[in-house]
């Protein structure tokens, strides 16, 4: 008969079963008796199956005819990026109640001489490898557009950079919204994308973002939406989800859709960290963050919404969670080399795992620890014992492993788990609800099949 896949799942699904195959991008609604025939195969048992059974399953790749292969996910490659974040500064015009930088504390701006030799280094890196494209981002633990000087004169020599190796150029910032008219026009003209934080209607977003004098900032991130709206910029949303709003995602997901174009919203609940330590500002429940995040999301479906949580992705397939995995390359204000985006200081406790480089003055250089790149390169999903057995695995790929590490759970998995676990399975249950409202761009093939031989029995 052939192998069973690797990595084959069975999620009871009301009176069925789903039979779920990730890597090979199929998912069966069928009942207990195929279920326990396909379990039986797992363990190795010879198992009688009708011959249109049979057939359906190596179609799908769920019987594999030939070696176990074809499973694997991209391998790694050499540090040798095209794609820099360069965190310009650690100021910022809002004191948020949650931030995980405890931005605006510690107002260090990034040196022109910094930024320049990461954007050189990406156009080195483009023409030994013969690339096409490179990409630039701003990010970090302050508002990227206060370093305004850093911020317009980078994009400038990027530009100019790209012209003359006739490259492509993407350039993304991910802002507080908080800008003047010059500012957000000078972005819709010369970036290519936003992520903007807006945590909800006026109340919640004044609570939670205020500015250091404690007045509101919602009319002032609503104007730069404004702007970005009348120039079809191309932007998304990100909340944070605390126990003040989220009892009202479906809420938010309305008021985002009534008020501004964009048709990109995250949702990520608060992550206990930062000045959350000194404002003690607790993360929502998390059966509430579940419960009303499974609303949202079927309410965002209806409207034609993409609507995000990170750890929940059925449409990514992945071994990492991310890029910081394989060694992101983002530069702090100092000069520091990061490859998580939230840890941006030295002085975070997670620092000896996520950064591994610094820009020496000297030799006007980025100086790369290769053997921190390597033990980075270990927290992919083939690595983690904790992960083995989860149908969710090559989707969340072990989770953020900044908040991983923060909770010390490196050897048990995170805490967000549950979490991920429940709305993974809830996504994969939406594409049979309605097969034409699905996840837009989702690759699993979705495939009704209720009905097997209900007399032929595994044989083990």
């Amino acid at each position: 008969m052939g192998n069973i896949t690797r990595d084959l799942f069975c999620l009871p699904y009301k009176e069925h079963f789903i039979i779920y195959a990730p890597l090979k991008g199929v998912a069966i609604l069928t009942n207990a008796d195929m279920a326990e025939a396909l379990w039986y195969l797992q363990q190795g048992y010879e198992v009688s199956l009708p011959d249109f059974i049979e057939e359906l399953l190596i179609s799908v790749g769920i019987i594999e005819q030939q070696s176990l292969s074809g499973n694997e996910i991209p391998k790694e490659r050499k540090w040798a990026p095209t794609h820099v974040t360069i965190f310009p500064t650690a100021d910022c015009n809002l004191r948020c109640v949650y931030c995980y930088a405890s931005g605006g504390e510690n107002p260090q701006y990034m040196k022109w001489e910094i930024a320049k030799a990461a954007i050189d280094l990406l156009f080195k890196n483009a023409q030994e490898q013969g690339a096409k494209e490179v990409t630039l981002g701003f990010h970090g633990g302050g508002e990227p557009t206060l370093a305004w000087d850093i911020l317009t004169r980078s994009v400038d020599y990027a530009k100019r950079l790209a012209e003359r190796d006739n490259l492509s150029l993407q350039i993304y910032i991910a802002t507080n919204g908080v800008l003047n008219k010059r500012k957000a026009e000078w972005i819709t003209k010369h970036l290519s994308g936003a992520t903007v934080s807006l945590d909800g209607p006026p109340d919640i977003q004044n609570l939670q973002r205020p500015t250091p004098n404690r007045k509101g900032s919602y009319q002032s991130v609503a104007n730069t939406l404004f702007i970005f709206d009348e120039a079809n910029f191309n932007y998304g949303i990100r909340s944070t989800i605390t126990p003040m709003n989220v009892g009202r995602l479906v809420e938010m997901v309305e008021f985002f859709h009534d008020n501004f174009r964009t048709k990109s919203y995250h949702f990520e609940p608060l992550f206990f960290c930062g000045r959350c330590k000194t404002t003690q500002w607790q993360p929502p429940n998390p059966n509430e963050f579940v419960q009303n995040f499974k609303l949202a999301y079927k309410r965002a479906n209806e409207l034609g919404i993409h609507l995000a949580f990170s750890g929940a992705r059925l449409q990514t397939l992945t071994s990492t969670f991310c890029g910081a995995i394989d060694g992101n390359f983002a530069v702090t204000p100092e000069g520091y080399v990061t490859a998580c985006f939230e840890v941006c200081s030295v002085e975070d406790e997670r620092a000896g795992l996520f950064m591994y480089g610094k820009y020496d003055h000297e030799q006007k250089y980025f100086l790369i620890d290769e053997q921190k790149l390597k033990n980075l390169r270990k927290y992919n999903v083939n690595n983690l014992p904790w992960c083995a057995n989860c149908f969710a695995k090559w989707h969340c790929a072990g989770d953020c492993l900044a908040k991983v590490a923060a909770t010390n759970c490196l050897m048990r998995g995170s805490t967000r788990c549950s979490i991920i676990r429940e709305l993974t399975a809830y996504q994969l249950f939406m594409l049979f609800e309605n097969l034409e409202g699905g996840e837009e761009k989702c690759p699993i093939r979705v495939i009704h099949h209720p009905t097997t031989a209900s007399n032929q029995k595994a044989n083990p």
